[in-house]
């Protein structure tokens, strides 16, 4: 395995494209396959312009885990369209093992992001029952085990950008991005990445 992250390879550019929601009156499947169907279209638009159209595993989307966005892409050109992964909104919505979901990506992983979330109590309803809501936290502290997607990324191979997205506030911007800095490299480290 080379030095990571590796030098830039002469790779299209990459752009996010946003996703659909389901219109009143229409079912999730019916939503999905209008979904597909904008793919195709996308996929071809990424074929004319050179670049590659990545949907991101976000809560709340139509690809909240690597299963649905695998269902999603599948059997189009994984040079032209992929899959941005992202933790943190896995524990949210869409949670698979690491490795499971890395490996599921296949040819269509083209970017990481990396962030942590943990459930915290919102509140108590009068029958008792208690309300959990997502909060975004430090790298280290959430439920999402870096370390572990770490060592799932150097084995299925992946050699890409890995993203922070510290969405956390209790620590000014600066020292922050250089403490995640720091954290990431460690974790590549760890995992067996060779850092330039």
């Amino acid at each position: 395995m080379g030095c990571w992250p590796q030098p830039p390879r002469s790779e299209p550019d990459k752009v996010r494209i946003a996703g659909l929601d389901v219109a009143p009156g229409q079912t999730y499947r019916e939503a999905f396959a209008a979904y597909r169907e904008h793919w195709e279209w996308v996929e071809d638009r990424a074929r004319h312009h050179g670049v590659r159209a990545l949907v991101e595993l976000h809560f709340g989307s139509m690809t909240p885990s690597a299963s649905a966005a695998r269902r999603l892409l599948e059997g189009l050109d994984p040079a032209y369209v992929g899959v941005i992964h992202d933790i943190g909104n896995l524990v949210i919505e869409g949670w698979e093992e690491p490795a499971h979901g890395l490996d599921l990506l296949g040819e269509y992983l083209a970017h990481v992001h990396v962030k942590n979330c943990a459930f915290h109590l919102a509140g108590v309803d009068s029958d008792g029952t208690l309300r959990w809501e997502p909060k975004w936290v430090p790298l280290r502290e959430g439920r999402a085990n870096l370390a572990e997607l770490f060592r799932a990324l150097f084995s299925v191979g992946y050699d890409g950008w890995v993203t922070p997205e510290d969405f956390s506030t209790l620590v000014p911007p600066a020292e922050r991005t250089s403490a995640n800095l720091e954290y990431v490299r460690s974790l590549a480290s760890a995992a067996g990445y060779r850092l330039g």
